[in-house]
């Protein structure tokens, strides 16, 4: 299996209504002749192919590379990786050859702008539009050649969330399309985060990697005094008002709180028990506290008042 990157820029008004309905195009509408494929995918391929260029255009542009890979070298099951606008969605190829546009079945579809698309005797794909100027119709041929029948993956997968550095900047590659197979880590990995809904943000990634190391230095480094310290740090990071640790013998202690949270646009205030024990302590006192984490070696109990 190869993975390509194919960017879709020419006549997109077009060719995304086509994707969406599963056919992935090309442009090179001039090469839409019946035994144009047939000849280039024969035993004097490429040969027969630059003569295709020499005899139509006169030339052989760079841009021809884009149609060879198109029609020759993409094979059915392989991964079409197709970039938009912040976003990038995945295609599986369904069938082993590429179909001129000549050949293809059209149902209902529509342009951008609501201009309906047909194929015609031609062989061409056409569309009518209004001319804003003179308000008469106009019959515009749209340069679009080929397409490849393609079955979604996943649509619309945000790049700045999921596409890690290397998949980003290969997608920002000029030419319209490109095999890729180097990045199927970065693929895959793109395709799994995003069906679990856990984007591949750098925030996310330091959490998981610093998870249990926190974890660990607060189970060895801290005391009773330095987790309520810690504890009165974490009301002040969701936004409390007013966080503070009353005194040990202080008279109007309410409920035996260590550590009082207000939160005044809530109208709420927090009054948190908190301990610091280790396991065997935790078991000790299960007949007189609700343990809210017993897989931890710390757990906080946590009582709320309304102010006013």
């Amino acid at each position: 299996m190869v993975i390509w990157l194919h960017r879709i820029s020419h006549h997109a008004e077009v060719a995304y209504p086509l994707l969406d309905n599963g056919l992935l195009s090309i442009g090179f509408s001039d090469f839409t002749e019946p035994n144009f494929i047939k000849d280039i995918r024969g035993e004097n391929d490429w040969e027969s192919f630059e003569k295709y260029f020499d005899d139509y255009w006169g030339k052989r542009p760079k841009t021809r590379y884009n149609l060879w890979r198109f029609i020759v070298e993409m094979r059915e099951g392989d991964l079409i990786v197709v970039p938009s606008w912040g976003t990038f969605s995945v295609y599986e190829l369904i069938e082993d050859r590429a179909i001129p546009v000549s050949e293809i079945e059209l149902s209902e579809i529509k342009d951008w702008h609501g201009n309906k698309i047909e194929k015609k005797e031609d062989g061409y794909l056409h569309r009518t539009t209004t001319d804003k100027s003179t308000n008469k119709s106009k019959d515009e041929i749209i340069d679009l050649g080929f397409v490849r029948k393609v079955k979604l993956i996943k649509k619309d997968i945000p790049r700045n969330e999921y596409a890690d550095s290397a998949l980003t900047s290969r997608m920002k590659i000029r030419y319209t399309n490109a095999d890729i197979s180097d990045l199927k880590e970065s693929i895959d990995k793109a395709l799994d985060a995003f069906k679990k809904g856990q984007p591949l943000n750098i925030h996310s990634q330091i959490i998981d990697k610093t998870r249990q190391s926190i974890l660990d230095t607060i189970r060895t480094e801290l005391n009773p005094e330095k987790f309520e310290i810690l504890v009165k740090w974490y009301f002040q990071r969701i936004g409390a008002s007013d966080v503070y640790i009353p005194s040990k013998n202080e008279r109007e202690k309410k409920g035996d709180a260590d550590v009082v949270a207000v939160f005044e646009p809530l109208k709420i205030i927090i009054y948190a028990q908190v301990s610091f024990m280790k396991m065997k302590q935790i078991l000790g006192q299960l007949n007189k506290s609700m343990i809210t984490k017993t897989k931890k070696k710390q757990w906080m109990t946590v009582t709320q008042k309304s102010v006013g």
